[in-house]
């Protein structure tokens, strides 16, 4: 019993190091609101990821070398409880995203670090359209300007 619960602490260790270092960056009075967006969408599409290909998920080295000499049955059951709580933790994501989550990645496009761009110019037709009634429905001449 203390085997198993040692193995899942050897996934939290590693899944909770991203989640830390998240936590931290939306506590800071400085943040950049449209990079932790980016950073929350990120962990939501990696732990997506881990529980969409659950029958290969690879809970890392250690996981595995902690697992050594404790029975199938019991690390099975540790290996379900890590994927609930990648569940959950997707679940948790979600329910703390914007609803217009969409309109925050256009406007992304207008930080001054792409408005500036010399190199890439970033592509705002999905934006225009967006106002499209505020534009008077010309959408190529606002983005040519």
């Amino acid at each position: 019993m203390l085997d198993d619960k040692k193995i899942y602490m050897v996934f939290l260790k590693k899944t909770l190091r991203e989640l830390t270092a998240l936590n931290t960056d939306f506590q800071s009075d400085q943040a950049n609101s449209l990079k932790l967006m980016e950073d929350l969408l990120h962990l939501l599409g990696i732990t997506k990821y881990y529980v969409m290909s659950a029958t290969i998920i690879n809970f890392g080295y250690s996981f595995h070398e902690a697992q050594v000499g404790i029975e199938r049955n019991d690390v099975s059951c540790v290996q379900e409880r890590c994927i609930h709580f990648l569940v959950e933790l997707c679940y948790q994501i979600q329910s703390r995203l914007p609803s217009n989550i969409e309109v925050l990645e256009k406007i992304n496009l207008l930080t001054p670090e792409n408005a500036t761009s010399q190199v890439r110019r970033p592509d705002i037709t999905n934006l225009a359209t967006s106002f499209k009634s505020l534009i008077n429905e010309d959408v190529d001449a606002t983005v040519s300007e």
